[in-house]
């Protein structure tokens, strides 16, 4: 998606505070790093966390390394690697392993988490409440589709962190409206099996009024599918990317809830480096997600979230 620097006046992200102020290159200094752990580097809401910490550092005159999760690696493996990289920074950004911190860590480097839920001491926590995102879920698809009705769930996976409290959410408001989830499928946040798991359901005897979907990749291949069977089941979607623009468009996706994941990552790393350089900040933040449908999604105030802007 989005590959250009940009203001977010909306988050009150201030890159002027930090030039110079808090730049560790000049004067012949060694340069600050940061190692930034992620689970992938494609995809709408990794692009931008990506682009955004980038941003962020490169605004501070520090350096950013991104590194991806090995599932078969402990958060140790990690503190060890960023150790050797002699950063003073560990940012994680995973949203299928819990980042659990060593007992008697001694914060060397410190670390930063990134749209992380964890009662773990870190430096730095800038996330979203999922529990509230679910809700507003639920909300949307009350708004978009109606009450009483009964929804295909598109999960994850059944050991996915980040959904527990996001689900429960989710029912407990459509339980409000007097609404269900009638079947729940994980797609392993892969948009083929998404897809393969919703031509089985929509192709079954159950009628479902809506389907809801949990990430990016489960909003893609559930619009696969609703395609491919030229059905006008309506999709409440996560993210965005021009796949999901079109069906907007299209009417497909009454609705996508998106997180502001790129000023997410910005101040996490700003208040990072402004821990460093000895400025006050706020420990833990707790970022609001958007609700877009076809009436906003060309608004000016979220073109620079949603788009590339040349």
């Amino acid at each position: 998606m989005r590959h250009h620097r940009v203001a977010l006046p909306a988050l009150c992200l201030s890159a002027a505070l930090l030039a110079g102020t808090l730049c560790g290159c000049s004067g012949g200094e060694s340069v600050h790093g940061i190692r930034l752990v992620a689970d992938r580097a494609e995809g709408y809401y990794w692009e931008n966390l990506i682009a955004g910490a980038q941003l962020a550092a490169e605004d501070a005159g520090w350096q950013l390394e991104v590194a991806l999760w090995d599932e078969g690696e402990g958060m140790q493996a990690q503190i060890e690697a960023a150790r050797q990289s002699g950063v003073e920074f560990l940012a994680i950004a995973s949203a299928c392993t819990e980042p659990r911190l060593p007992w008697d860590y001694s914060g060397s480097p410190e670390v930063i988490l990134i749209g992380q839920e964890t009662g773990d001491a870190a430096t730095v926590n800038v996330t979203y409440d999922s529990s509230t995102v679910g809700k507003g879920v639920g909300t949307l698809a009350g708004n978009k589709v109606g009450l009483q009705k009964n929804y295909l769930l598109v999960a994850i996976s059944e050991t996915y962190r980040y959904s527990d409290r996001w689900e429960d959410g989710l029912r407990y408001v459509l339980g409000q409206q007097g609404s269900r989830i009638a079947q729940r499928v994980n797609c392993g946040d892969d948009a083929q099996q998404a897809y393969d798991q919703c031509m089985d359901a929509l192709s079954g005897d159950v009628r479902y009024d809506g389907i809801l979907c949990a990430s990016e990749n489960a909003t893609v291949g559930a619009l696969r599918a609703v395609r491919t069977l030229g059905s006008d089941v309506p999709i409440i979607g996560a993210e965005f990317n021009d796949e999901i623009a079109l069906g907007l468009r299209d009417g497909q996706v009454r609705g996508t809830v998106v997180h502001t994941v790129y000023g997410c990552a910005y101040m996490a790393v700003e208040n990072a480096i402004r821990l460093a350089s000895g400025r006050e900040t706020d420990s833990k933040k707790t970022l609001e997600a958007l609700h877009v449908d076809v009436k906003n999604m060309f608004d000016d105030e979220l073109a620079p979230l949603l788009y590339d802007v040349k």
